[in-house]
């Protein structure tokens, strides 16, 4: 099991060659800090990546917050690294979970703007699915996009257009 806080700053996440990337005040808690992920310049990207231990079934939860106006993201699971400004990122994803611009996800469910939600993914890529669970309730399955001995990397990312908004993770 591995966790990260922010309790040491970015520490744990990779940021290079990004813009609108950073920790801010937690909106809930004065003494903490969440990572706030925003397209601010439309020339840059705006993508945190995170390492954790290979496994070809696991398990992985965050909660996240979309602002209003927010313009879309991506969560993806990767098994290498790539910078965070790699613009193909998503076409190397072992999955991939799209949050459209009016806050529902490719799969179904909605998250609400203003609002922390806990978004949770169970892989298998022996079974070649990622269950997905929203607050709780299954939104369904991503496909695993290629063969793989598991995923290692998380990658969020901020795909809208320049000042539309961010996601914050918790």
């Amino acid at each position: 099991c591995q966790e990260t806080d922010f309790g040491d700053g970015l520490d744990d996440w990779s940021t290079f060659g990004t813009r609108g990337v950073g920790l801010t005040p937690h909106p809930d808690d004065a003494a903490g800090q969440a990572l706030s992920i925003a397209r601010v310049d439309g020339d840059w990207p705006a993508t945190a990546v995170w390492n954790f231990p290979m496994a070809r079934k696991g398990s992985l939860g965050l909660r996240i917050r979309l602002s209003e106006g927010f313009g879309g993201g991506k969560v993806m699971l990767m098994d290498h690294f790539s910078t965070p400004l790699d613009p193909e990122d998503a076409l190397n994803a072992l999955f991939c979970l799209a949050i459209h611009a009016d806050c529902g996800t490719a799969i179904g469910g909605r998250l609400t703007t203003g609002r922390w939600h806990d978004l949770r993914l169970d892989w298998d890529c022996a079974g070649r699915q990622s269950r997905v669970q929203l607050d709780d309730v299954s939104l369904g399955s991503l496909p695993l996009l290629r063969r793989s001995d598991g995923p290692c990397y998380l990658r969020l990312k901020a795909t809208g257009e320049a000042g539309s908004g961010k996601m914050e993770i918790d």
